[in-house]
């Protein structure tokens, strides 16, 4: 609208010449805008004279621009940082604080704006949405309200093994923990949700119960960034139950409870029956045994006595002699003892005269009757542990891998044809059941000198040796380390052998046994002569064994020999074969470092416990 002094308002609704009074020659004039445009908001401004004295006709310019407006944005819950607001095509802006406001852009009246977050705020993660989004401007700043949220996440993963009853799991960071998880269960989730950017630590709150077992926490540390934390994996393992200690000296096969409680007397033993039980002839001289994976009988190699001795295994532990001597079996000095992965067959070394004679050490193999747990030497058995003529061979340890494929012996007195491998038939209904055949390509390998023990790691991937050097050949006793190959072919470790490095075997070690931990990642060797236990990690790629930084040696008693780990991995148990004890150590399951358990060691009713078997 515009009027000519004060009055005479015409409406302008578009360019060009409009007439706007009529007035005396002489009269003063004023012209004013009176009411600006609205449909788009402008502004506009006459030009020229005035107050001025009309004389004639008179034009006038009246200017109109169009009114610009500002987006203006205000942030509510931001705690995180790197929030950016933009409205194209003006820059973004960054919003650091609550409650202050942020000009985002200038927009035209008429126009229309989108409030977009290039960037939304971290650490924590967060949300931040505009309302409104999107509109147009007409004749106002535009006023915008940003709401951020923080998000959340649960904290979970997978779960393997599974079989006991009670675990809860908890946070340790937020306090959170997980229902009492079903045997069975497979996943789990600790809920609620955390804030991102919240770190969080999970734990075992409670160990599983019937059976007791140890469950252990993979990746358990992290930080909440913006998604669902899902690996976070837990794996349970039954606890032992029961030790089973063969004393060469006595002659008997001592049973114990292993502590299950988790508490401060966890892993200690205590014997089913004092003294234990003595085989069925005397000057038996137990040196090595052996439990069925069904736990309901435990074989001992009798050196004395050049047979076998099985005893059955109570629900509570106790053991009692069934028998001895295996239908058609004739050996002459058992040192060895192995039952393959599906309890059908049992291995046994035989030294024969291989001790510098002229005999070859054998692997007698044995089918394992259902039920009754009663031998019956294979067709074909006792097989060489020489494919060569090789005297002096003398086979002390045996071992079949995981899938049941393959078997390997050591023998001690012959290191440059150290370790010995076959295929092995694991068939019950073939025409050779339980059969071992050499490989076809280097059936034999060197080792060490004078390897007294083999083991293989639990994925199968990996075959050690100890080699205890017992005709103090300089360098003092190590390690020997293969890959396993295809058809169970050994490919030795760079660097083999080992004798750990720093923190390793001492020059005048004589390891004796080797045991590896459930996870494969920990190799424990004893030395004898030295008393101890060495600690090993394991390349989890190469195998190569390397002696813990801190913490890789342990003193055990005197003359420490057979080394078992329980199932659950963190129950470490030695034979000290001078001293008639046990050694009892808790094994860090993260770390695999040892530590002493109360009580430890355990005073043994017995002269000299050579071999231990646990279930």
């Amino acid at each position: 609208m515009v009027q000519t002094n004060g009055a005479n308002t015409v409406a302008v609704s578009g360019n060009g010449l409009v007439s706007l009074a009529t007035l005396a020659s002489g009269a003063t004039y004023t012209v004013t805008v009176s009411a600006q445009p609205t449909v788009l908001s402008q502004t506009c401004t006459v030009t020229g004279p005035g107050p001025s004295t009309l004389t004639a006709n008179v034009t006038l310019p009246i200017t109109c621009v169009t009114n610009s407006y500002n987006v203006i944005a205000t942030v509510n819950g931001l705690v995180g940082t790197g929030l950016h607001l933009q409205v194209a095509p003006t820059a973004a802006v960054a919003a650091t604080a609550n409650a202050t406001p942020y000009t985002l852009a200038s927009v035209i009246s008429g126009g229309t704006y989108t409030v977009t977050v290039p960037t939304q705020p971290t650490s924590p993660t967060q949300s931040c949405v505009p309302a409104p989004i999107t509109g147009n401007v007409t004749s106002a700043n535009i006023p915008v309200t940003v709401t951020c949220t923080t998000f959340t996440s649960t904290v979970g993963g997978s779960i393997t093994g599974l079989n006991g009853t009670g675990l809860v799991l908890k946070d340790s960071v937020s306090g959170h923990t997980t229902t009492t998880l079903a045997a069975g269960a497979t996943s789990y989730t600790i809920s609620p949700a955390i804030n991102s950017g919240t770190s969080y630590h999970v734990v075992v709150m409670t160990q599983p119960s019937t059976p007791a077992q140890y469950c252990t926490v993979a990746n358990p540390t992290g930080t909440v960034v913006g998604t669902a934390i899902t690996n976070v994996n837990v794996i349970c393992r039954n606890e032992g139950k029961f030790v089973f200690v063969a004393d060469s000296g006595s002659g008997t096969l001592s049973s114990f409870t292993i502590d299950d409680s988790n508490g401060a007397t966890a892993g200690v033993l205590t014997p089913v029956a004092v003294g234990g039980v003595a085989t069925a002839a005397a000057g038996s001289d137990p040196v090595a045994i052996a439990l069925n994976p069904a736990g309901t009988f435990v074989y001992s190699a009798d050196n004395g006595t050049a047979d076998i001795t099985q005893f059955s295994v109570a629900a509570n532990g106790a053991v009692a002699v069934v028998g001895t001597t295996p239908t058609g079996f004739t050996g002459s000095t058992p040192t060895g003892i192995a039952i393959d992965p599906s309890g059908n067959f049992l291995l046994l070394t035989d030294s024969l005269s291989g001790t510098g004679g002229t005999g070859n050490g054998v692997v007698a193999v044995f089918e394992i009757t259902p039920i009754t747990g009663a031998l019956t030497q294979v067709i074909n058995s006792p097989f060489l542990t020489a494919p060569f003529v090789d005297p002096g061979a003398n086979p002390t340890s045996v071992v079949v891998d995981p899938t049941d494929s393959f078997a390997y012996a050591a023998n001690t007195f012959n290191p440059t044809l150290g370790l010995a491998g076959f295929t092995f038939d694991d068939s019950t209904t073939d025409a050779t059941p339980g059969n071992l055949t050499p490989f076809t390509t280097n059936p034999q390998v060197a080792t060490g000198n004078a390897p007294v023990a083999v083991t293989i790691d639990p994925l199968g991937r990996f075959v050690y040796v100890a080699n205890s050097n017992i005709a103090a050949v300089a360098g003092g006793g190590t390690v020997s380390g293969w890959k396993i190959g295809v058809g169970g072919a050994l490919t030795a470790m760079t660097g083999t052998p080992f004798n750990g490095g720093t923190g390793g075997f001492a020059a005048s070690a004589t390891p004796a046994d080797l045991a590896i931990d459930p996870s494969s990642q920990f190799l424990y060797a004893t030395d004898s002569t030295n008393s101890d236990v060495v600690a090993f990690t394991i390349n989890q790629t190469t195998g190569v064994p390397t002696a813990l930084v801190a913490g890789s040696t342990i003193g055990a008693g005197m003359g420490a020999g057979p080394v078992s780990i329980d199932p659950s991995g963190h129950f470490v148990y030695v034979g000290n074969t001078i001293d008639d004890t046990i050694s009892m150590y808790y094994a860090d399951t993260t770390t695999g470092e040892l530590s002493v358990i109360t009580g430890s060691p355990y005073t043994f009713t017995g002269a000299g416990p050579n071999a231990i078997a646990i279930e």
